[in-house]
Formats: C-alpha cells, sequence, structure tokens
C-alpha cells in the first residue's frame, strides 16, 4: 500500500476552486441548495483570495495582530488571521489597493448572509437580492485576481490559474444573466416618470418611491419605512405633517432612507481593529424628484 504523503493546495488554487464553484452555483436557479452554497463558497473565495494578496505584501499581515507574528506559526497554519474587514483595511492602508465603497458594502451583506446560513440556519431575504448581492461580489473578486494578483509566469500554477480565470468568466455572464432577465421583467413597465432609486438590499435600482410613508423594491420585494415620519406613531396625514424632514425647495416631507452597516477602523493600538456603526442616509423629495445623499457615524463602541 503506497504511504500517505498528505495533500497541498496552494492558497491562491484554494481561492480559485471556491470562486469557481461559487459560480457554477450561483449560476443554477432549479436547485434548493445552489444559492446556500454560492453564497458559503463566494464568501471564503473573498477572503482567501483578498488574503493571498496580503501575504504578497507580507506574510504578517494576515495575523489578527502582525506585531506577535511568527515565521513558525505562519508555515504551521497555527495562528489567528485577521478578519476579512481587517484584511481590506490593510489592503486600502498598507498596500494602496483602492476598493470602492459599493464593493466594501456588498461584500459585507454577503458576510452578513453567509454568518446567517453557516451559524444560526436562519432564512435569508429575497433569493433574488441575495443573488444580485452575489454578483457584484463577482464582478469584483474577478477584477481583483485578474489585476491585483496571480502567480509568476514561470510558477508551477500560471497555466492552472490561467485557465480556472477563463472559466469562471464563462461561467459568470450566466449568472449575470439571470439577474439581468429578471430586472427587465420587473421594470419594464416604469416610465420617466415613476421616481426610482437604488434599493439597498439588492443594489439594483427598482425601489419604487410613490408613497411618503414606505418604498418597496420591484426586484427583490424588500420593504423600506420612511425614517423621517416612523417614529411619529400613527402615519395619519396630520401626523406626517408634523415631521421635521422638509424640501428646502418646495417645503414637501421627504422621504429618509437609513441604510445602517458597520466597518472596521483602527483604534488606539494600531494592531487592533475596532468596529464602528455607519449610516447611509438617503433623503429624497417626491415632488421634485430630487435626492440629497449624506454619510456619517452614528455611534462607535
Amino acid at each position: 500500500m503506497a504511504s500517505d504523503q498528505g495533500f497541498h493546495f496552494p492558497p491562491i488554487l484554494n481561492g480559485m476552486d471556491y470562486l469557481a464553484s461559487a459560480v457554477e452555483q450561483l449560476a443554477d436557479d432549479e436547485e434548493e441548495n445552489s444559492l446556500k452554497y454560492g453564497v458559503l463558497h463566494l464568501q471564503a473565495a473573498a477572503e482567501v483570495l483578498l488574503k493571498v494578496r496580503l501575504v504578497e505584501e507580507h506574510w504578517s499581515l494576515i495575523f489578527k495582530n502582525p506585531g506577535l507574528a511568527s515565521r513558525e506559526s505562519y508555515d504551521r497554519g497555527d495562528f489567528e488571521s485577521c478578519t476579512l474587514e481587517g484584511a481590506i483595511e490593510r489592503l486600502e492602508k498598507i498596500s494602496e489597493i483602492p476598493i470602492s465603497e459599493k464593493a466594501k458594502g456588498r461584500i459585507k451583506r454577503l458576510s452578513r448572509h453567509r454568518n446567517q446560513l453557516q451559524h444560526y440556519g436562519a432564512r435569508l431575504e429575497s433569493s433574488n437580492a441575495v443573488r444580485a448581492v452575489a454578483v457584484d461580489v463577482l464582478d469584483f473578486l474577478v477584477d481583483f485576481i485578474v489585476g491585483w494578483i496571480g502567480p509568476e509566469p514561470d510558477s508551477e500554477e500560471f497555466d492552472d490559474y490561467h485557465n480556472r480565470v477563463d472559466e469562471i468568466r464563462k461561467n459568470l455572464h450566466r449568472v449575470e444573466e439571470l439577474v439581468d432577465k429578471r430586472f427587465k421583467r420587473v421594470t419594464k413597465d416604469l416610465t420617466e416618470n415613476d421616481f426610482v432609486a437604488p434599493c439597498p438590499a439588492c443594489g439594483r435600482i427598482s425601489l419604487v418611491l410613490d408613497d411618503i410613508k414606505s418604498a418597496k423594491c420591484r426586484f427583490c420585494h424588500s420593504f423600506w419605512p420612511n425614517a423621517g415620519i416612523s417614529p411619529l406613531g400613527a402615519l395619519t396625514p396630520e401626523k406626517i405633517e408634523e415631521a421635521e424632514n422638509r424640501c428646502r425647495i418646495c417645503g414637501r416631507v421627504t422621504f429618509l432612507l437609513d441604510i445602517y452597516s458597520s466597518t472596521w477602523t483602527l483604534g488606539k493600538e494600531v494592531t487592533e481593529y475596532e468596529e464602528i456603526t455607519i449610516v447611509d442616509r438617503a433623503e429624497y423629495c417626491l415632488k421634485c424628484n430630487t435626492a440629497i445623499n449624506t454619510r456619517y457615524v452614528a455611534n462607535q463602541p
């Protein structure tokens, strides 16, 4: 009997395997479990591939606390690594790799979906919203692996890596087609007179603002109350008129859309990250069809 030689998967190819599997699962809208495994594998791909780039900068950067990193622990794989949020922060600040706010927001939302599925078995929001978020993360990762990571031309992984990139690109079109087909179908009756905004859940411009009390997304069916009037209690016309959020042009009560999320930033100790809660606020006037977007820190721990 042959001796057990163990096995070895280079991190970059390991991440590519996760990514290829995610694309294949997300392109399948027939099997009930496909979306679940697509989310789990896509989250794993994001974490592995972003950390591969950190290692290219320096191996100690994937430790939770780089100041306590040792080469022996790294070679054994016996250490606590940084979070995905921490990896993004380090890529931006140390490697100077630009990552858009949209990409960061989608990765965070995908992380929440993954945690709900893996740890709590929770029922997710609309499958259409989850698939739409996944497409945005896929787009980011494909650009990332082409632009910022990849084996050297003379390495053993070079041919295998680029063959996988080509296959991922082909399958990615299948996922995008599913999302585009649905988007066109659910928005085909909208006209230029309809006030439509980006949906915080799925990111598609399909949140129809036709009621001062609340809005609903055509694409993912998510529901969003007007944060400017929801604390007022019974939403009668008289009560709504008590709202202080007003359009500076026409004086009408505006629609406030508040989206809460969290991010990580370096604390007083540069090796520790602190979580802060942020609010993205969009303010819309339904009469003037105007929008004012602001971003501000809601609270800190």
